[in-house]
């Protein structure tokens, strides 16, 4: 049997049997269901209501309630004014949660009341229709025409040029990044420690001795590493999608464009990336033997998975600084913080390429170092085995 297809079959062994259990098709099922369906009604929870009521004493004058509602549309409030009959009539709708706030236009500059808390938004609204009244109205004491009364209270703006207009797909470029590396971190640590956990039950079951009796310890690793690690895979994919769903449902991705050839280059720097700290995890997990012993060696991998993290946060504002150039290019960092930088800020290409040569270098290299440490330390049954133990007895191994 060819070593390619020994890696397979422990890929798909351990691929199968992950994916057809109960648990995770149970979780995989629930959290994709809840993000889809429950994604839109809590989009619509969180998004604040524009509506809001203003009580005003009657009479209500028009030209008042024409300024309330156009100063609440240049905040974003759907202003609506309701008449009361006097001040402690608005004080009860206020109560009632009949009006969210009573105006009193006169004696000016006019008074503002509110139940609890002002509404900021809203009160800078009233405060500019109140000005803005006050300002017609010295207009008209002046004897001003009706256009030069609106000149005077509302002068046009100023014209407006950009230097560097920004594209409107760049931002969804970036935000589409930004995605990719939070689903690649969640990967490397959740899905990591799975690829960990694997080893180490077949190591405490002792079925790694049945197994490398056909199977050479290196083939193990890869097709361990290919199989776990492309269930984690698919289960990051499914809430990916899941998620865009739950976006289009809710009309906050109706403005989304992405390139498909982003996509695909975020799809390959999480692979790339994903397998390198999967088979730094599978190592690591052929040290130790009892699963009480897993997490203080998953922690391991973060001394470099938490700052490639906030590096790449970092990059979202500073996409051209010397530290995110370095680290965009330098291995392991390069796959969380590359594609933000690539989608915001024009890389050039030698760069891109050199970061990608130096991540499946170190990739391959890592996958050598990988497998003689565990092969050294994956038959030490009931005992943890140092990295230095370990790769001696590769190194013996190896030398008989």
């Amino acid at each position: 049997m060819t070593g390619w297809r020994q890696v397979a079959m422990v890929a798909r062994r351990d691929f199968v049997q992950r994916a057809t259990s109960r648990p995770f098709l149970l979780t995989l099922v629930l959290i994709v269901g809840l993000v889809i369906v429950g994604g839109p009604f809590l989009a619509d929870a969180t998004t604040p209501d524009p509506a809001r009521e203003v009580a005003v004493v009657e009479p209500v004058e028009p030209t008042l309630e024409s300024l309330v509602v156009s100063a609440g549309d240049q905040v974003d409030l759907d202003v609506t004014v309701v008449g009361v009959a006097d001040r402690a009539a608005g004080d009860q709708a206020i109560i009632d949660g009949d009006a969210d706030v009573l105006l009193v236009a006169q004696p000016a500059p006019g008074v503002l009341v509110w139940r609890t808390s002002p509404d900021l938004r809203l009160s800078s609204a009233l405060s500019q229709a109140l000005r803005a009244q006050a300002q017609q109205q010295q207009a008209a004491d002046l004897g001003l025409t009706a256009d030069e009364a609106v000149a005077l209270v509302s002068p046009p703006p100023p014209d407006e040029d950009l230097l560097d207009p920004e594209d409107p797909a760049e931002s969804s470029d970036r935000a589409a990044s930004f995605v990719g590396m939070i689903l690649l971190y969640f990967a490397v640590v959740l899905f990591g420690q799975f690829v960990m956990l694997g080893v180490v039950e077949e190591k405490s079951s002792r079925v790694v001795e049945v197994v490398l009796s056909r199977v050479l310890p290196y083939r193990l690793l890869a097709g361990k590493v290919i199989g776990i690690g492309a269930l984690g895979v698919v289960q990051i994919l499914a809430f990916a999608v899941a998620i865009y769903v739950a976006a289009r449902l809710s009309g906050a991705a109706d403005d989304l464009a992405l390139d498909p050839g982003l996509v695909a280059s975020i799809l390959g720097w999480f692979l790339v990336g994903f397998a390198f700290f999967a088979v730094v995890y599978a190592a690591l997990g052929a040290t130790v033997t009892r699963q009480e012993d897993v997490q203080s060696v998953a922690l391991l991998p973060l001394v470099v998975v938490l700052p490639a993290y906030f590096i790449a946060i970092f990059s979202v504002d500073d996409p051209d600084s010397t530290l995110v150039r370095i680290t965009s290019i330098v291995p392991p960092f390069s796959p969380f913080i590359m594609p933000i930088r690539s989608a915001a800020v024009d890389v050039p290409g030698w760069q891109i390429a050199l970061s990608v040569v130096l991540l499946l270098a170190a990739t391959y290299g890592v996958i050598r170092l990988a497998g003689r440490i565990y092969s050294g330390a994956i038959l030490a049954i009931g005992q943890r085995v140092s990295l230095r133990d370990a790769w001696r007895r590769s190194s013996d191994a190896a030398a008989q």
